[in-house]
């Protein structure tokens, strides 16, 4: 049921204990950054550790061909 403001008087004090319903926009923000951040460093983690072990991997064949 919503509660309309003609009925409400000013001086009234209903509505002083109601919670918030929608998060602060920081709050949201702050969980959007995080997650893209951490998708971003998750992918370039990834791809330096496969590079790496893919040049390991070179190497030791180019090691093998020239020994």
């Amino acid at each position: 049921m919503a509660i309309e403001p003609e009925i409400i008087p000013v001086s009234s004090e209903d509505g002083t204990e109601a919670k918030q319903i929608f998060p602060n926009a920081i709050y949201v923000f702050l969980v959007v950054s995080g997650f893209v951040l951490l998708t971003f460093l998750l992918k370039t983690l990834f791809t330096f550790v496969f590079m790496t072990i893919g040049l390991v991997f070179i190497v030791k064949q180019l090691q093998k061909l020239f020994s």
